[in-house]
């Protein structure tokens, strides 16, 4: 089991990580995913791990307002931890 850590990138548990690109598109597992799938992964990563955290890392050049709309997309998901990256 991991152990408690300030910072939920560190924790193993099932963290939904996204990454917003200097191209303004939303980067999943990999894949390039739309805005309205942001929400299906976060609630699948909350049925795997109640306490899973979400990660939006923002690359330079990309649109702050993009990533305001991941989050809040990962807050109507259930999302309690939410933390920023860059």
């Amino acid at each position: 089991k991991p152990t408690p850590s300030s910072d939920p990138a560190d924790s193993e548990g099932e963290n939904a990580a996204f990454t917003i690109n200097s191209d303004n598109q939303i980067v999943y597992e990999g894949a390039v995913i739309t805005l309205n799938q942001v929400r299906p992964k976060v609630i699948t990563a909350l049925a795997i791990d109640k306490e899973a955290a979400v990660i939006i890392t923002v690359t330079t050049g990309a649109k702050a307002g993009l990533a305001l709309q991941v989050q809040d997309q990962a807050r109507l998901a259930g999302a309690k931890k939410i933390s920023w990256a860059n």
